[in-house]
């Protein structure tokens, strides 16, 4: 009998039971033995990871594509944003404040152009 013959009732288990007869499951983790004590990530390819995935082959065809040192760069952008994000809400927070402080003093107000203003509305110089 070959082989394929033999395996016959076998996969008529496997695919009654879902798993391999005397295997135990199929789906268990298959990193069992992997020397590591890291953590891993799953990262699925969706149209967005694939379109950017694409640019950088493309830009760079003759190397092959590094997940991990795009997940360092990505998170090292990712911080450039969020602390640039922050700079800019403590740069409008110290401006707000300073404006709030001159409009309790009145101080560098020029309250002839206030009164300007207020008069005429806003013009041009050339329509005056």
């Amino acid at each position: 009998m070959n082989s394929l013959a033999a395996l016959a009732p076998r996969r008529a288990e496997t695919v009654a039971t879902g798993t391999i007869a005397g295997a135990g499951c199929c789906t268990g983790c298959y990193t069992h033995g992997m020397p590591t004590s890291r953590k891993r990530h799953m990262v699925t390819e969706t149209d967005e990871v694939g379109a950017a995935l694409e640019r950088v082959r493309q830009a760079d065809p003759v190397h092959t594509i590094n997940l991990a040192e795009l997940v360092v760069l990505g998170a090292e952008r990712k911080l450039e944003l969020i602390e640039g994000e922050r700079g800019d809400d403590e740069r409008r927070a110290e401006l707000r404040e300073r404006f709030l402080s001159r409009t309790r003093t009145g101080a560098g107000i020029d309250w002839e152009a206030l009164q300007d203003v207020h008069d005429r509305g806003w013009a041009h110089a050339a329509d005056a």
